[in-house]
This record gives structure tokens, C-alpha cells and sequence, in this order.
């Protein structure tokens, strides 16, 4: 097992926290590739994937409604709430971004304002034709798919599917990094890992924008990972104790 070493937030002026499904676990919220996971559960083909919202969006927005639902009834950990008031701790010359996986809103619930939801919200949903989008309700999310109000075309859940691309806002981040930081990637099993290295801005053309999608959920690297390589250069990983 890795040594455990604490870290100084303190030193860093930007700190970016990346986290997936293991941190609402705690919440009562399933993971998708761990053991009772959703995709053990459901046909990821038919029901969460670019295809499948094109073929059949019903079927996609009913299996999403009853995920809307199980978040409806989650609230934010301990884990949430440490990193909502590790932010309001910094200085004023400090940052404190979370780039996170999860579609369940729980970070800004838990009072974190710069959040960069790599796969988008259950909490909106949005047009397959044009460019309405809503807030929705997740308690009352209804199982029969809606249809736009501007244009009558099916709406969508504003959530990233398997096989589509990264939004462009999620993967150029408007990220300014000029300075040391402190990366930290909260994993299911509750460790905390650590990138520590000078970070390079992300090029901002349109074929790094557009190269960022979402793989299948056996691939054995996900969309977290491959992001995150984009701007980690060299870094050394090792586990560290987080006094947040």
C-alpha cells in the first residue's frame, strides 16, 4: 500500500479536484461499473447510448427518469460538504474547481461554485433539434419522454451518452493555469490520490475540442482519465491524507 502523506493546500493557488460515482456512494447512489452497478442492471446499448437516443428516446428517458428519481432522494456526504468548505476556505488568490463525472448536481448542492460536470446533469434536460433546455424536477421526473415546446422534437437528458463527444465548454474547461496546483482525484474505494506537477494550458483548437467522447463502460481507460492526461503532464501519483 502507498504511504499516506498529508498535503498543504496552503502552497497551491489552483486546486482541482476530480472525482466519479465512488464519492455519492455515501449518498445512496449506485456506481456504474462497481458491484450492483447500473450498467449490471440495464442493456447499456439500448439505453444510454448516442444510438439509442436516436432510435429510441423513449426508452432512454424512462431509464433515466428512474435514475432522476434515486438522486431525488440523495443529498451530499461528507465528502461533498469537506470539499464545498475546503473552497470557502481559501484565500482570495486561491481557486478550487471540481471536475467531476457524476451527473447527480451534488457537489453544487453542497455549496461548490466551480464545478465542470465533464458528462453534463440529470438536472436538465434538453432539445434533440434545437436549443431549449429546462431545469427539471428529478421527483417527478415522468416516465413518457416530453417534447419540446419551441419545436415538438423529443427532449433529452442534458447528460453526455456513450459514443457522443465531451461538451466543447467541459473539455477546454476555460481553464487559465499558470500556476503549481494541487490535483486530487477522490476514488470509489475512498482513497484520495494526488497529481502534483505544472500544468499546461489545453489548446483550445477545434479538433482537441472535438477529439474528447465518452467510451463504452468496459473500455479499460474512461473519459476522467483521458481528460485528465490532457493537462496533467508527467505528474507522479501517490496517496495522500486530505485535512479538508
Amino acid at each position: 500500500m502507498s504511504a499516506t502523506l498529508p498535503l498543504d493546500i496552503a502552497q497551491y493557488k489552483q486546486i482541482v479536484i476530480m472525482t466519479g460515482a465512488g464519492i455519492s456512494v455515501a449518498s445512496g447512489l449506485p456506481t456504474y461499473r462497481g458491484v450492483g452497478g447500473l450498467w449490471e442492471t440495464v442493456d447499456v446499448a439500448s439505453h444510454a447510448t448516442a444510438a439509442a437516443m436516436s432510435e429510441d428516446p423513449g426508452k432512454v428517458w424512462a431509464f433515466f427518469s428512474s435514475v432522476r428519481r434515486q438522486i431525488a432522494q440523495a443529498q451530499p456526504n461528507l465528502g461533498h460538504l469537506a470539499i464545498a468548505h475546503a473552497e470557502h476556505r481559501l484565500r482570495s488568490d486561491q481557486s478550487l474547481t471540481v471536475l467531476t463525472q457524476n451527473v447527480d448536481g451534488l457537489h453544487s448542492l453542497a455549496g461548490s461554485t466551480r464545478v465542470v460536470e465533464l458528462h453534463g446533469s440529470l438536472r436538465q434536460s434538453r432539445c434533440t433539434r434545437c436549443d431549449f433546455a429546462r431545469d427539471e424536477d428529478l421527483a417527478s421526473s415522468p416516465n413518457g419522454c416530453p417534447t419540446c415546446p419551441s419545436c415538438a422534437a423529443p427532449l433529452r437528458p442534458a447528460v453526455t451518452l456513450f459514443d457522443e463527444a465531451l461538451p466543447v465548454d467541459a473539455v477546454s474547461g476555460r481553464w487559465n493555469v499558470r500556476h503549481r496546483v494541487a490535483c486530487l482525484q477522490f476514488r470509489a474505494r475512498g482513497r484520495v490520490r494526488r497529481s502534483e506537477d505544472d500544468l499546461h494550458q489545453p489548446r483550445t483548437d477545434d479538433a482537441t475540442q472535438s477529439s474528447f467522447s465518452r467510451s463504452h463502460p468496459r473500455a479499460r481507460r474512461g473519459g476522467l482519465a483521458k481528460f485528465a492526461s490532457r493537462f496533467v503532464i508527467g505528474a507522479a501519483h501517490q496517496s495522500v491524507e486530505v485535512a479538508l
